[in-house]
C-alpha cells in the first residue's frame, strides 16, 4: 500500500499526463501518501524479534 501513492504519482506524470482524469489521480495519489504516512507514524511496524528489547 505505501507504493501505491508514489507510484499513482509517476504514472499521472509520464503516462496519463494529458488525460482529463490525470489531476484527479495526482490528487488523490498525494492523499493516499499522507493517509500512509500519519497510519506509519500512528501504527509503526511493531518488531517481530522475540529477544529484542522493548
Amino acid at each position: 500500500m505505501a507504493i501505491a501513492g508514489p507510484v499513482m504519482v509517476l504514472a499521472t506524470f509520464h503516462l496519463f499526463w494529458t488525460d482529463n482524469w490525470s489531476t484527479d489521480m495526482f490528487y488523490f495519489a498525494i492523499g493516499l501518501m499522507l493517509v500512509v504516512s500519519i497510519w506509519d507514524v500512528i501504527s509503526p511496524p511493531k518488531k517481530r524479534c522475540e529477544t529484542c528489547d522493548l
